[in-house]
């Protein structure tokens, strides 16, 4: 298994700190392991900590009043979090569940202020990390007040295509989603998500077999997704 010291020096957070510093707040770090399905912690308690994903998966959610999930983030390997509730003394801001069997760090929240306080690049990277999660909370918030729930569809099946393929042409796709899963990151239920792609199939935009997507027309769907169609 990768060393303590290696995993904080793979994340953001730690990656401008050599070694040796490290080393003393490695060896106050602690080994958990999480099996896949096993909550984290709930949103609302009060903040122990922060948490360096080693291997594994894990998720961030909120339940809406009617008990409906909506996903924050996923972190894999390298990711840190919550920063937020480590710096500002308030509870966890979301529910973490781990989707695989996932070994984590974690780090006493007065250890890591001390270090910060020692080691100023640290602090900087992490106002660099909440600002970019800031940024996306914001999208996301746009998001959801101005598209209609077909829109949000779209939108994710946008971001799923490569960088290098989303210039136009056919591109299939192989979705890392459930219909389920995808209704948790577009605020709605999974019927409504089956209702959309049914539209868009209809419209000849793609065609759609279990998690296998043929997008036939990427331009359509951009469009569709930008609210200029």
């Amino acid at each position: 298994m990768i060393s303590k010291v290696a995993a904080l020096q793979a994340t953001e957070l730690f990656k401008n700190v050599s070694p040796d510093v490290l080393r003393s707040l490695a060896e106050r770090a602690e080994l958990r392991k999480l099996p896949a399905g096993e909550f984290l912690f709930s949103a609302g308690e009060p903040c122990q900590g922060l948490f360096v994903v080693i291997d594994g998966w894990t998720r961030a959610l909120r339940h809406g009043a009617d008990g409906r999930e909506q996903v924050i983030h996923e972190d894999g390997p390298g990711s840190t979090f919550p920063e937020a509730a480590v710096f500002d003394e308030g509870p966890y801001p979301s529910t973490v569940i781990a989707t695989h069997d996932s070994t984590l760090l974690f780090l006493r929240k007065e250890d890591v202020k001390r270090f910060c306080l020692a080691h100023p690049e640290v602090a900087l990277s992490a106002l660099k990390i909440l600002s970019r999660r800031l940024r996306r909370a914001t999208g996301m918030v746009e998001r959801f007040a101005l598209l209609e729930v077909a829109q949000r569809v779209a939108t994710y099946l946008v971001q799923q295509i490569p960088g290098e393929k989303a210039l136009g042409g056919r591109v299939e796709l192989e979705l890392k989603h459930t219909n389920q899963d995808i209704a948790d990151r577009v605020g709605t239920v999974r019927e409504v998500v089956s209702r959309a792609f049914a539209g868009f199939q209809r419209k000849g935009w793609l065609e759609k077999e279990g998690r296998t997507v043929l997008i036939v027309n990427i331009e359509a769907l951009k469009r569709y997704a930008a609210g200029e169609e």
